[in-house]
């Protein structure tokens, strides 16, 4: 296990959430899958071994509860690029206060949505609660417009 949680399962590096909590993980392996085990016994992983090139869920909420923690690294993550057009731009703002608001609202959206279902129906599900999910001020906007003629 190193420093970022991963640990080299069939020669592929995988993350496993969690793992700094405990001293030491123990790995359960089958033919096609493998789990990862806190000394507690409770499963912090279960996922497909790489050479079955199966996809990976990502554990988006767990991910977002950590970001929440530190808003700041949301641009660094390894996860970063992962999240869907509308949610990345949703959480891309510079303001770290907004941003913990936002993904205090997409892990509520996660209990009852996927993350797909989530950037297809972005503008029904968020701006039920805010009218104006990225917050434009389009009065601004415009009178950036010009004039017309004889106005």
């Amino acid at each position: 296990m190193n420093k970022f949680n991963e640990a080299k399962i069939d020669s592929t590096l995988i993350h496993i959430p969690k793992a700094s909590n405990y001293p030491f993980i123990y790995f359960v392996l089958y033919w096609d899958k493998f789990k990862a085990v806190s000394p507690d016994g409770e499963i912090l992983l279960e996922d497909f071994r790489s050479y079955m090139n199966k996809k990976r869920a990502i554990p988006w909420v767990s991910i977002f509860k950590d970001w929440i923690r530190k808003p700041r690294v949301v641009p660094y993550s390894r996860y970063q690029k992962y999240l869907p057009g509308r949610v990345n731009d949703y959480l891309m703002v510079d303001d770290l206060v907004v941003r913990k608001e936002r993904l205090l609202e997409l892990v509520n959206l996660l209990v009852t949505h996927d993350m797909k279902r989530i950037n297809e129906e972005f503008y029904d599900l968020i701006s039920g609660k805010n009218e104006n999910p990225f917050g434009l001020d389009w009065s601004e906007y415009d009178s950036l417009a010009p004039l017309e003629r004889g106005e």
